[in-house]
């Protein structure tokens, strides 16, 4: 009879803690809207890009869409971004979830910032900063994340010395054209080849002028007028531009390309 208790009170504890690790291992299920843990960021050095543009409408966004990847972005009012901040969080995936920044001081718009781009109506500078914060992420009823980011301290480093671009091969990382690759692949300080999916390889003698973040594109064929388009290096093996394409126009006039330095 002792032998009969004995085995009823195990089975039945073996019961309630099965349900018990059931529980838990629900409550962690990541399902739509279920917020994730707080990622804490602690001395981040990255870059806060401010843009200040008067003009209303999503086609403007053209002119300053970047690659947010581990860095601040302090939109303009118009457009879809509403004059907001966000962060570009990059996890160990390199998924980028944009995160709205909290806490930034008003005082920020008053740093001074290396000039990135101006033309008629939109100015970009890039403040070089610290930042320390936390990170909250969720995913809501169609499978996308966002976030947010409160930061708890940030501060401005001051300039960097100028990059000198290296020179090889470059592969771009954003956007991710649906897996596509375009490369750049600068053979010398005066010429460079670009590899587009499915076109020829196309040759251009090329001048990069540092101080007003351009570069001038001429066909070594001869062929077609030169190109000024957008240019500016973020390291030495790292720089975002304006698409290469076979037509003049005031730059940057489309989303702006990230290309890496291939390994």
């Amino acid at each position: 009879m002792k032998r009969l208790y004995l085995f009823l009170t195990v089975k039945s504890l073996c019961v309630l803690f099965l349900f018990a690790v059931a529980g838990i291992s629900c409550s962690k299920e990541d399902g739509p809207g279920k917020q994730e843990g707080g990622i804490q960021i602690e001395n981040l050095q990255t870059r806060l890009r401010i843009v200040v543009s008067p003009s209303v409408g999503s086609d403007v966004e053209h002119v300053w869409r970047a690659n947010p990847e581990n860095m601040l972005i302090h939109y303009p009012p118009c457009g879809s971004y509403k004059g907001n901040t966000y962060f570009g969080y990059t996890d160990q995936k390199g998924e980028t979830v944009l995160c709205k920044v909290k806490n930034l001081p008003a005082s920020i718009k008053e740093w001074k910032g290396e000039f990135v781009y101006k033309n008629t109506l939109d100015t970009i500078t890039e403040v070089n900063v610290q930042l320390s914060g936390i990170v909250r992420t969720e995913t809501d009823s169609l499978g996308k994340k966002q976030g947010t980011m409160e930061l708890t301290s940030i501060v401005p480093t001051g300039p960097k010395p100028k990059p000198v671009l290296q020179l090889g091969m470059y592969a771009h990382t954003y956007p991710t054209l649906g897996g596509k690759s375009v490369k750049i692949e600068f053979i010398d300080r005066k010429i460079l080849k670009l590899m587009e999916p499915g076109l020829p390889v196309k040759t251009y003698h090329y001048e990069i002028f540092d101080t007003e973040h351009a570069i001038m594109l001429k066909d070594v064929t001869g062929v077609g007028s030169e190109q000024k388009i957008f240019f500016h290096a973020i390291s030495d093996s790292e720089f975002e531009t304006d698409c290469f394409c076979g037509y003049t126009a005031e730059y940057p006039g489309q989303v702006l390309m990230t290309f890496k330095k291939a390994e």
